[in-house]
């Protein structure tokens, strides 16, 4: 098995999980040993395989189905240069003594002989350096290794490689799909320094263009021009865009892994998928592109098996501090060190799987001789035993590092003190270290940020000092989804498009592809950062509330939402143009419209809600909402912005009016009382978000604590400041010490 090793950053990813163990007992493991593709130097009669296989208390076997660029079946896709009659001959026995058949491919990285049949798929670097120059035409001298890597950003590829599976799965039948490679290379280096390494390969001129034309940057830019392109775009949108670039890539991996269980599903739904994954998910995921816990958790693998062959065992170091949603699909691989006719070197791989539901014994002479088979089982059996014993639930690392992470209980809502739009890499943290960041911050007062988390350094440091960790996100909003989707533009009563109104640019909330979009956007942050909690925001039908007074204007009768109201009626709206429907509508079903409207908002928030449990059950689902009381301006909150706020508190964990009292020509004294009104009429947590920008005109520094203050007192869970970039160009953070470190 192709497998590399570094030092895992055990304590970096307990805090990138934050999740305790609990009770968990392992019902019967599988327990698989490697079946060579090549009988040459193990002569073994094919009606011997499966007694020997059975004999030493194995239930499975791998089969080398593609392995270092060359297929161990006659594959009429990739033509072997030899086929095995007596490993295909065992594969046969094996199965017809009722022992499962798992086939192993590797996948991304890949051997010289595929590699010279298609060395246009090889990916190169950002200076155009490529694996072609480690091919020879002589293999026995040819470097190979992860130079040999084939970018998964080329569409060809993808299909060729899903081909080339498919086709194996139908001639030999497995009952598991073992996929290894299914990453990208790791940096050269990376074992010696064990250094965070950025990922050099994936820029192959196919992948850079369809980058470009999602981005409008080609990412080779980001790197040979670093410098430039830095100072053209500004550091913010630089640094955007390489993590774009990061989370395409990933996504790219992901998607191939997709691919194959829904070929899996389609053609061979009898078939269970595993993947090899690298051992320190941090770094699978940050440098690699191996998001093996999020595979995990979006059920695109039955196994992950963690290989544990380096004297640190990292694997099965690794099994204590997993979380049960993971540790339920976690095998190990393992050799068989030394003399393979001794006791003693059997125990050892044995013992250390029995921690986990499945292990994989890999090298090409494991198969047991005959004498051995009864001792092996009995060390089977001494393992099985102790898997019957729970893992009981122990404190990880409790005094082991200033790193250590909260456990892994959902974050408590009381005491919030929160800095919203958190750009660590802007004043007045820019230039400091991630440390002195958080430091910073804490001296300030704050518990809690909004945003800020996508750095995986940043990431750890937040969670090292038990910082709460929230993200903000935009939903129905923005010009650039005109420019897209003209249609999605809102739609007024009198048929006309919505216009812009200062730097609000609304969007329709029932637009199809842009709720889907922003779902997807949200599992990825909770996926990938691990975040605490997900507020939503401009979760609403059009109006600019910030404005005194506002302007109100009852939307949105655009196609999509026409259709589908009239789809709730059951009956058609009367009317020939879009204005003569919106009167009938407003004469004739005004309740039931405005119902449907606010249920429509409703529901979507539901379901982010429901997806987002799913994935992390213990992430906070918040929403921003506006500020007015539900009879003011004529019952607008629920007539014009289509929000519900009971509705709201039986769906999300907590509810943030937007109180900028100054803004609304509001006194201070007015935040703890609209705290109290809204806590006393919804069922959520209230943890208001204040104002301290100077709108519309300087906001005096007494009032600008005591809006604080009042944004803390009970009922209120805590208070959010909007925002990092105003308290800096107001020079208030003293003032916001004062207020928040009593």
């Amino acid at each position: 098995m192709r497998l590399h090793h570094r030092s895992i950053l055990l304590r970096f990813w307990l805090i990138a999980l934050g999740i305790s163990l609990s009770g968990l007992c392992q019902a019967q493991m599988h327990r698989f040993v490697w079946l060579p593709g090549s009988t040459e130097n193990l002569p073994v009669l094919p009606s011997q395989v499966a007694q020997r296989v059975h004999a030493a208390g194995f239930n499975g076997v791998v089969f080398p189905a593609l392995v270092e660029g060359r297929t161990c079946y006659p594959s009429q896709i990739h033509p072997p240069k030899v086929v095995s009659a007596t490993a295909m001959a065992w594969l046969e026995e094996c199965r017809g003594q009722g022992l499962q058949v798992a086939i192993y491919a590797s996948t991304l990285v890949q051997g010289g002989d595929l590699a010279r049949a298609h060395p246009e798929w090889l990916s190169t670097d950002a200076l155009d350096s490529s694996g072609v120059s480690q091919l020879s035409d002589d293999p026995s001298n040819e470097a190979g290794g992860e130079s040999l890597f084939f970018d998964p950003g080329i569409p060809r590829m993808s299909e060729f490689m899903l081909g080339l599976l498919s086709e194996s799965l139908k001639q030999l039948k497995p009952n598991w799909l073992i996929l290894d490679t299914l990453r990208y290379p790791i940096p050269d280096g990376t074992e010696k320094s064990g250094t965070h390494w950025e990922q050099s390969a994936g820029y192959h001129l196919i992948s850079r263009k369809a980058f470009e034309r999602e981005q409008g940057v080609d990412p080779a830019v980001l790197v040979k021009e670093a410098s430039k392109t830095r100072e053209t775009l500004g550091e913010e949108r630089f640094n955007q865009l390489r993590r774009a670039w990061d989370d395409w890539r990933r996504q790219r991996v992901a998607s191939f892994l997709s691919g194959v269980r829904e070929m899996l599903q389609r053609e061979h739904p009898g078939c269970r998928l595993a993947c090899v994954g690298y051992p320190d998910p941090v770094y699978a995921r940050d440098v690699l592109f191996q998001d093996w816990p999020a595979w995990i958790r979006s059920n695109l693998l039955d196994a992950l098996i963690l290989p544990n062959y380096s004297t640190r065992q990292d694997g099965e170091v690794l099994v204590d501090i997993l979380p049960a949603d993971l540790r339920s699909k976690i095998w190990i691989s393992s050799q068989v060190r030394g003399d393979h006719s001794s006791d003693a070197a059997w125990e050892a791989p044995i013992r250390s799987g029995r921690k986990f539901l499945g292990m994989v014994l890999f090298d090409a002479l494991q198969l047991p001789s005959p004498d051995r088979g009864p001792n092996i089982a009995v060390h089977w059996s001494q393992a099985a035993s102790l898997n019957t014993e729970p893992i009981d639930s122990q404190p990880i690392l409790v005094a082991d590092s200033t790193e250590t992470p909260r456990a892994g209980e959902r974050v408590s809502l009381e005491g919030i003190r929160a800095l919203y739009a958190f750009q660590p890499d802007a004043a007045p943290f820019k230039g400091l270290t991630p440390n002195q960041v958080v430091s910073r911050l804490a001296d300030s007062g704050f518990n809690t940020v909004f945003g800020g988390s996508s750095s995986p350094q940043m990431r750890r440091a937040l969670q090292a000092a038990r910082f709460t960790r929230f993200v903000e996100i935009p939903l129905f909003v923005g010009e650039k989804h005109w420019q897209r989707d003209p249609d999605c533009q809102p739609v007024a009563r009198n048929g006309r498009k919505v216009k812009k109104q200062g730097w609000y640019a609304p969007v329709c909330p029932n637009t199809p592809w842009l709720r889907e979009e922003k779902l997807q956007t949200i599992l990825r942050i909770v996926r990938d950062q691990e975040i605490d909690g997900v507020w939503l925001d401009f979760i609403r039908f059009p109006v600019f509330w910030e404005e005194t007074p506002p302007f109100l204007a009852e939307t949105c009768f655009c196609p999509v939402c026409l259709k589908s109201f009239e789809a709730h009626l059951q009956s058609p709206i009367q009317g020939s143009t879009v204005a003569e429907k919106a009167e009938w509508i407003l004469s004739t079903q005004k309740d039931r419209w405005h119902r449907w409207r606010a249920d429509s908002i409703l529901d979507y928030v539901r379901k982010v809600r429901d997806e987002v449990k799913k994935v992390s059950p213990k992430t906070l689902i918040g929403a921003f909402v506006i500020p007015w009381r539900e009879d003011e301006h004529d019952q607008a909150l629920y007539r014009i912005a289509g929000q519900d706020l009971a509705g709201f508190g039986k769906i999300v964990d907590a509810l943030s009016p937007m109180l900028y009292f100054r803004e609304l020509g509001r006194p201070p004294g007015w935040v703890a009382e609209r705290i109290s009104e809204i806590d006393q009429q919804v069922d959520a947590p209230v943890l208001p978000i204040v104002q301290c920008f100077d709108l519309p005109d300087r906001l005096p520094d007494a009032d600008l604590t005591s809006g604080i203050d009042q944004g803390r007192r009970p009922p209120s869970r805590g208070v959010i400041l909007f925002s990092q970039k105003h308290l800096e160009t107001g020079g208030r953070w003293d003032l916001v010490r004062q207020a928040l470190v009593k």
